[in-house]
């Protein structure tokens, strides 16, 4: 995927707030979905070392950051640190960002392989080969078919967007704010 990390991100971690998966009384709707959203781009920081250091040497998802075990370990030791420090209304934000980091592998898995039975097998799974019959290469991923879902994920993310403000500007002309809930109820 080029460009349907933080979008997709986006959508899950709406979904968790309306399906109230998070309570708005531990962690704002805001946060929910920031924090998906970075967790959803955050595999995609090596393309910092990938351009600079490494100058392009090696394929960016054999670093530890597209590893999906690296993260479920991340995660796991997040969540285990919530829970022992007594910050356990924190854990399903950590659930929803190993979520969307997992997702991040999973949409990259689509056209580029990902090595998701790293440290066992260096072997790439990969969905579908994408041709290299343009010199540009984003373009051979652009005209390929698998962009098509890119599509999809981007209006799924827009639509969510654009029905949530609609319906937040009508719920705030019609029925009044209710007052906030006790911030120590999640404690």
């Amino acid at each position: 995927m080029l460009t349907a990390h933080a979008p997709a991100g986006y959508a899950v971690s709406k979904l968790a707030v309306w399906m109230r998966w998070i309570p708005e009384s531990c962690a704002s709707p805001r946060t929910v979905i920031g924090v998906g959203v970075v967790a959803a781009l955050l595999p995609d920081l090596d393309m910092i070392y990938f351009l600079t250091i490494d100058q392009r040497q090696h394929l960016h998802h054999s670093y530890w950051t597209h590893i999906p075990l690296f993260w479920v370990a991340v995660c796991c030791g997040a969540g285990a640190a919530c829970f022992f420090l007594r910050r356990r209304h924190m854990i399903p934000l950590v659930v929803l960002a190993g979520v969307n980091l997992l997702l991040h592998c999973f949409l990259d898995t689509i056209v580029a392989g990902i090595l998701w039975h790293k440290p066992f097998s260096h072997r790439y799974t990969v969905f579908a080969e994408v041709p290299n019959a343009y010199p540009y290469t984003a373009l051979n991923f652009i005209l390929h078919w698998t962009f098509a879902l890119e599509v999809l994920i981007w209006l799924a993310a827009v639509t969510m967007f654009a029905w949530e403000k609609r319906t937040h500007k009508r719920r705030a002309i019609q029925i009044p704010q209710a007052p906030f809930s006790d911030p120590q109820s999640c404690q």
